[in-house]
C-alpha cells in the first residue's frame, strides 16, 4: 500500500488537484500496487480557484508525514489567496518534513513557488509557471533554485513543472517513483493516455526488458518514454512490416538502435548467437526487443532467460506461450539451439 498527500490550499487550481486524484485512483483501482490519496488542507472548507469547494479528508494539523509516502501539491491563483496558506510555516514545515526523508513530492505549476518557498529546492534544478512575463520563475529564482526551461523537471525526489497542462505527466511519474515505470505505463494506457503498452503484443518481461510486434513511427518515441536506452529489431531490413525509417528514428528519440536480422521461416542457431552478443553488449541497459508480432523475439527471449539467465524452461517459455504456439520449425529451432548447448558449449558466453 501507498500513501500519498494531496495538500490543497484556499486558490489551489482544481484541475491540478483532479490530475494527481484521477491518476492516483485509477493506479489504486487498476494498477499492480494499491494507493491510497488523502486530501488534506488547512481550513475544514477550501475554496479552490473559480468558487469551487471542498471538504479535505483531514486537516492539516492532523497529519503525520510518516503516515504518507509522498506528497503532492497542485499549483494556485494568488486572486484566490493560494500564497496566503502555500507559503505559510506550517506547510514550509511540512514540505520540509518530506523532504528531509527523501519522500517524493511533486509540484504542479506554481505548486513549486509552495517547495521553493520552504528551501526544499535551493540548489535544485525545477521549475514553474513560464508565461505572465516569467514574473513566477523569477521568484522561484529567489527562492535558490535552478530554474530549468522544462516542461517537467525531476531532480531526485522532487518534481515540478510549468503549466496546467502538465499536471497529467506530473501525476504519472509521481505514480512511477511510488510504484514502478511499468505500473505507471499501463495506467497511461488504461486512461487513453499514449504508452508503450499499446504497442502490438507488447509484453514486459523484466525491470531492463521489454518486448514487442513491429512499433509505428508514432510509437518509437513511447519507447524512449518508457525508459528504454536500446531497440533491437529481429526483422530483416525490408521485409514484411520493417519501418523503413527505424534506425533514424529510434536515433532521433535518443535511443541506440541493433539489428539482428532473423528469417522467420528458417532461423539459424548463427542468429541466436549474434542475438546473446548484442543482449551482452548491452547487459547495462534497458532494452526494448521487438520482430514484426513478437513471435521470433518471445522464442529468443526465451531461450536467452534459459541459457543465460538460468530460469526454468517453464518460467521461461510462459511468456512464448502469452504471444503463441510455435510451429514445427520454431520447436525443432528450440530444440536444436538447447541440444547444441548441451552436446558442445555454452552458447551465449560472455567470459
Amino acid at each position: 500500500m501507498k500513501n500519498v498527500l494531496l495538500l490543497v490550499c484556499n486558490g489551489t487550481e482544481m484541475y491540478e488537484a483532479a490530475a494527481f486524484f484521477d491518476v492516483l485512483g485509477w493506479a489504486g483501482s487498476e494498477g499492480d500496487t494499491a494507493v491510497e490519496v488523502t486530501v488534506a488542507g488547512t481550513p475544514p472548507r477550501v475554496r479552490c480557484t473559480f468558487g469551487l469547494t471542498l471538504n479535505p479528508d483531514r486537516l492539516l494539523a492532523e497529519i503525520d508525514p510518516k503516515e504518507y509516502d509522498a506528497l503532492a501539491i497542485p499549483g494556485g491563483f494568488e486572486e484566490f489567496g493560494f500564497y496566503e496558506e502555500a507559503y505559510s510555516k506550517r506547510i514550509s514545515d511540512l514540505i520540509l518534513d518530506f523532504d528531509a526523508r527523501k519522500k517524493p513530492i511533486a509540484a504542479i505549476c506554481t505548486g513549486a513557488l509552495a517547495v521553493g518557498r520552504s528551501g526544499a529546492l535551493a540548489g535544485k534544478n525545477a521549475t514553474t509557471y513560464h508565461l505572465g512575463n516569467g514574473v513566477r520563475r523569477r521568484q522561484l529564482a529567489d527562492f535558490g533554485a535552478n530554474v530549468m526551461d522544462e516542461k517537467v523537471v525531476r531532480d531526485g525526489h522532487i518534481i515540478t513543472s510549468t503549466a496546467p497542462a502538465s499536471a497529467m505527466e506530473v501525476a504519472f511519474q509521481l505514480l512511477e517513483m511510488i510504484t514502478s515505470r511499468h505500473n505507471a505505463d499501463r495506467i497511461r494506457h488504461l486512461m487513453g493516455f499514449p504508452s508503450i503498452c499499446r504497442i502490438f503484443n507488447y509484453l514486459k518481461l523484466s525491470d531492463r526488458i521489454t518486448t514487442s510486434g513491429m512499433p509505428t513511427e508514432e510509437e518509437i518515441p513511447l519507447i524512449a518514454q518508457s525508459g528504454a536506452e536500446v531497440v533491437v529489431s529481429l526483422v530483416p531490413e525490408g521485409v514484411g512490416t520493417d519501418l523503413r525509417s527505424e534506425p533514424s528514428l529510434v536515433s532521433a528519440a535518443s535511443l541506440l538502435f541493433e539489428r539482428v536480422p532473423v528469417d522467420f521461416r528458417s532461423p539459424r542457431v548463427d542468429d541466436f548467437e549474434s542475438f546473446c552478443r548484442v543482449m551482452e553488449k548491452h547487459d547495462n541497459r534497458r532494452i526494448h526487443v521487438h520482430c514484426e508480432a513478437n513471435m521470433r523475439v518471445s522464442v529468443f527471449m526465451a531461450l536467452y532467460n534459459m541459457i543465460v539467465e538460468g530460469l526454468p524452461e517453464d518460467t521461461a517459455m510462459s511468456a512464448v506461450e502469452e504471444i503463441w504456439k510455435p510451429n514445427e520449425t520454431w520447436q525443432a529451432f528450440i530444440q536444436k539451439v538447447l541440444q547444441q548447448r548441451l552436446r558442445e558449449r555454452p552458447l551465449c558466453n560472455s567470459n
